[in-house]
């Protein structure tokens, strides 16, 4: 077991023999229904305080990083300097397929090779 589970439990047993007795005054007289709805409720309300509290100390965290980059943004513009995210990259230029078949069939009328014009080795005929 962690070790936190065990100080935990430690907690939750002194917290019960030091409080059972107002613990039970206040469930004596509930129905079991009654009972289990006081429960549930205690539960979801500590899940929701948990959850909202985890939120707001988790919060710089997250807003930290952008804070950092609109200071650094502001500080560019003071400065006069231009940003680097605003300058936009050239493009290319547009092309119609015709264009585009016109440039492959170019290139491969450059790469095909003539057919060599001396005559195989096998017709040589030698003369003594």
């Amino acid at each position: 077991m962690k070790p936190i589970l065990i100080v935990l439990t430690f907690i939750a047993l002194i917290g019960g023999l030091v409080f059972h007795d107002q613990v039970l005054a206040i469930f004596a007289g509930m129905t079991p229904l009654a009972a289990l709805k006081l429960i549930t409720d205690y539960v979801l309300h500590v899940a929701i305080v948990t959850i909202v509290g985890m939120m707001l100390f988790g919060l710089p965290e997250i807003i930290k990083p952008w804070l950092g980059m609109l200071r650094r943004k502001r500080r560019s513009l003071r400065r006069g300097q231009d940003t680097a995210h605003t300058t936009a990259a050239p493009r290319a230029p547009r092309t119609n397929k015709d264009a585009v078949l016109m440039w492959l069939a170019s290139r491969m009328v450059q790469t095909t090779k003539t057919p060599s014009q001396t005559p195989p080795v096998d017709d040589v005929q030698f003369k003594l």
